[in-house]
């Protein structure tokens, strides 16, 4: 088994021009052991995720994290995503996907049709949300899920502090 402590930093980007996802940042394996922890951090600094606006050829995702991966994002913004299909998907900003503890501070989810959709394996991570914006979430009306949101989360401790929340 693979120990080493592994980071993956992107700085000053801009992510853009893609079909599902923007960026997916997992582990190469999973285990359903509570005793694992991933050895993989990733940091997302001054960067801009861009994705195609509403559409209804899929629910995109502008930044997923997968299989109890660290996530730190600061300073970036993730924009232009919604989804008008038929069925219940969600487009989000960030996907917390059975990550690990996650960080978001002083960043900008605009024109997105859930800003951080967010749960972490076993429920008892800690996700801290600071100093973020989140504001006109795309209107999906008759789509399959026409709901909206700055955040949903579950499956772990939440701590939002100083955020704008305006759909």
């Amino acid at each position: 088994q693979d120990t080493t402590a592994r980071t993956f930093t992107i700085e000053d980007s801009l992510i853009r021009d893609w079909q599902k996802g923007g960026l997916l940042i997992a582990t190469s394996r999973f285990s359903g052991d509570a005793a694992y922890n991933s050895n993989l951090t990733f940091n997302l600094v001054n960067t801009d995720v861009e994705g195609q606006g509403v559409g209804p050829v899929t629910a995109q995702n502008g930044v997923q994290v997968n299989n109890r991966t660290v996530v730190n994002i600061s300073d970036s913004s993730i924009s232009d995503i919604g989804w008008t299909g038929p069925s219940a998907e969600t487009a989000t900003g960030l996907l917390l996907n059975y990550s690990g503890a996650a960080t978001i501070a002083n960043s900008q989810f605009e024109d997105v049709q859930a800003g951080i959709y967010g749960y972490t394996f076993g429920g008892d991570e800690d996700v801290s949300i600071t100093g973020s914006t989140f504001d006109s979430q795309f209107n999906t009306t008759g789509a399959g899920n026409p709901d909206i949101y700055g955040i949903i989360g579950f499956d772990a401790d939440f701590t939002l502090s100083g955020n704008t929340i305006s759909l």
